[in-house]
């Protein structure tokens, strides 16, 4: 289905109130298989207004998708995906500059 301005609809749910939070980029070693500039390209034709970037322990495509998400238009949410022990792991997004910081000084 096709809502106003070509945006597709799923579910009653439009592609501009969806935003996928975690995305790996090729720079996650044997678990993302896309670069930023491909995962942006697309976010723009889907209509998503922004995406999440979250790299395994560490924020190794952020420059990239900075990069990408200017050029695209689509805002990056940039985290990352920390290992805790064994097979566990917890998603972290930053809201803002102190986010950020934060994530990187609890990365390194």
């Amino acid at each position: 289905m096709v809502g106003a301005g070509g945006v597709p609809v799923v579910a009653g749910i439009s592609a501009h109130d969806f935003v996928p939070l975690i995305a790996r980029t090729g720079y996650s070693f044997l678990e993302g298989a896309s670069l930023p500039d491909e995962y942006f390209r697309q976010a723009a034709d889907f209509g998503y207004r922004a995406m999440g970037i979250t790299d395994i322990d560490g924020l190794y495509g952020l420059v990239r998708a900075m990069v990408a998400s200017s050029e695209h238009r689509v805002r990056a949410l940039y985290g990352a995906r920390i290992s805790i022990e064994a097979g566990c792991s917890l998603h972290f997004l930053s809201m803002n500059m102190a986010g950020y910081s934060n994530l990187s000084r609890m990365i390194s």
